[in-house]
């Protein structure tokens, strides 16, 4: 059985060779820490920046604008548009802004949803329908006259 001050000994060593060191090796860089007497030299870590992939929309444009209009509510507008897709089971509808156009006064949404992931069934247009919007403030609204909600086959205006 090992003695008191072996012990004590022993414990002092390993906790001396946890903490300290140098802080460019971090914490347990220090010689005395146990786990550190098997490497063979010291470990280099290089960092590679991380690229952000920009988000690629994949969802298409609805086949058909139904109808659109504005909601004025307190600090903004909620546009609302009602579209007819290609066949049952599109999803996740949203009014999307273009890029182009709001310096002419006219901000265009495109209304995108994503289809269901297997071929569904085409359906009447009223099992087809999808209603989406989008909550624009005064600030987003500033010098706009006009915004235009599109589709793949037509497009549909409204007034803020």
């Amino acid at each position: 059985m090992p003695t008191r001050a072996a012990v004590w000994i022993f414990s002092a060593v390993v906790l001396a060779g946890c903490g300290g060191g140098n802080q460019e090796q971090g914490s347990g860089g220090s010689g005395l820490n146990p786990f550190n007497w098997f490497r063979s030299g010291p470990e280099v870590e290089t960092l590679v920046p991380l690229e952000i992939e920009q988000q690629i929309e994949r969802r298409p444009l609805i086949s058909q604008i139904q109808s659109a209009r504005a909601e004025r509510l307190p600090g903004g507008v909620i546009v609302r548009a009602t579209g007819i897709a290609a066949e049952q089971g599109y999803w996740q509808a949203d009014l999307v802004p273009t890029d182009s156009g709001a310096a002419s006064g006219v901000l265009t949404l495109r209304f995108l949803a994503a289809p269901h992931p297997a071929a569904q069934p085409v359906g009447s247009p009223r099992t087809r329908e999808i209603t989406t919007g989008t909550f624009l403030s005064t600030q987003d609204l500033a010098g706009i006259r006009t915004v235009r909600v599109i589709s793949a086959s037509n497009a549909v205006s409204v007034r803020p």
